[in-house]
């Protein structure tokens, strides 16, 4: 079981609605484990069918977009990893997920630019690295200006 806690709920309407409960199955897993037998790269499916990969950051270890913030708490039937995060696994596209988040309209406006929103589109694993719009606006303005000059004669990428 994968714990949220207090303070990821809050804010939160918790009333059990279908959509509240789909969210909570996937919070268990099929099977028990420990922290200790997760490693980068794994995949673990929820009761709810998700299929949620497992990141390891130095000294964190996460699932999906949560890490875990306790020791895991075992018992005779399940184990339960306390998480920082209410478990939002990103569904659909790269694109999909990038149009979702305005932290990252500036690469939204560079890859549609660039002619690229096609592959982006696909239902294929990649591995793409999103510079927020922060990363952007750090860049010194003629930098940025040449990176968007050449995004814009970008036709394709071969891939």
């Amino acid at each position: 079981m994968l714990a949220p806690l207090d303070d990821a709920f809050r804010g939160s309407d918790t009333t059990m609605t279908p959509d509240l409960r789909r969210l909570m199955t996937n919070h268990l897993l099929k099977e028990q484990l420990s922290s200790k037998a997760l490693y980068h790269g794994q995949e673990l499916e929820t009761l709810g069918g998700l299929k949620l990969r497992v990141f390891v950051y130095r000294n964190n270890l996460c699932i999906e977009n949560t890490c875990i913030a306790a020791h895991d708490k075992t018992g005779r039937f399940a184990t339960m990893f306390t998480v920082d995060k209410v478990l939002t696994p990103p569904m659909g596209t790269i694109m999909d997920v990038l149009k979702a988040d305005d932290r990252f309209s500036l690469l939204v406006g560079a890859i549609q630019t660039a002619g690229i929103t096609e592959l982006l589109n696909q239902q294929r694993a990649l591995t793409f690295f999103a510079p927020t719009n922060d990363a952007f606006n750090a860049l010194p303005q003629q930098e940025l200006s040449k990176l968007m000059r050449e995004f814009n004669n970008t036709k394709h990428f071969n891939i």
